[in-house]
């Protein structure tokens, strides 16, 4: 009884020490106290942000609202210097000239399980990353993409059921067809089978 205490006050602790270290977070933002977050100061969440345990993040990173990570998730923001002559790559440093430029997380991604994420990329609202994967370029709205490099395999919603879609979540007409159009634009291939779940849903 008394261990269960102590541990349940150890993770609240070091939850809040790492809160405290954040640049922004909303409300019902979670993060799992043995998730890494080694550049504090440039990571900002929207609300209802689920991090699972262990994830890792090294990187400029801006997480939109209605976000989930599952475990294990690894998000590293810059590359490393070699094949310098002279140099060892061990001892080689980033250009301070050069900003950085951020991982953008959009709305409503689910990312899952032990998934790599490698920047600079933006991962569109409402996609979906597949476990394991490995993101090496910005991921197209509204996508199931899996694999290593990570690509698209299914669209989630067809043209007309997306819009409707965004527009039920309390978007306008404009950006709901913006991010349509968005979509066809970044995946090209309109052959991909489409998922919808709507009438599989109990609640």
């Amino acid at each position: 009884m008394l261990i269960n205490f102590l541990c349940r006050l150890t993770k609240s602790l070091q939850r809040k020490r790492l809160f405290s270290k954040l640049h922004s977070f909303g409300d019902k933002f979670s993060c799992d106290p043995s998730t890494k977050i080694l550049l504090p100061r440039f990571f900002s969440a929207g609300n209802n942000v689920f991090i699972g345990e262990q994830s890792y993040i090294s990187a400029k990173v801006d997480i939109a609202d209605n976000v989930m990570f599952g475990p294990r998730v690894i998000i590293l923001g810059g590359n490393h210097h070699f094949a310098v002559k002279g140099r060892f790559t061990r001892d080689l440093k980033q250009d301070p000239s050069k900003e950085v430029i951020p991982i953008l997380i959009e709305c409503d991604v689910w990312i899952g399980a032990c998934s790599t994420i490698i920047g600079p990329v933006t991962i569109g609202s409402g996609s979906v990353i597949g476990a394991n994967s490995v993101v090496t370029k910005s991921i197209a709205p509204y996508t199931v993409n899996v694999g290593s490099p990570s690509s698209a395999i299914r669209l989630i919603f067809n043209d007309a059921d997306l819009f409707e879609h965004l527009c039920a979540l309390g978007n306008d007409k404009l950006l709901a067809k913006k991010i349509v159009y968005s979509r066809n634009f970044m995946v090209g291939d309109k052959s991909l089978p489409v998922v919808n779940r709507s009438d599989d849903y109990w609640e």
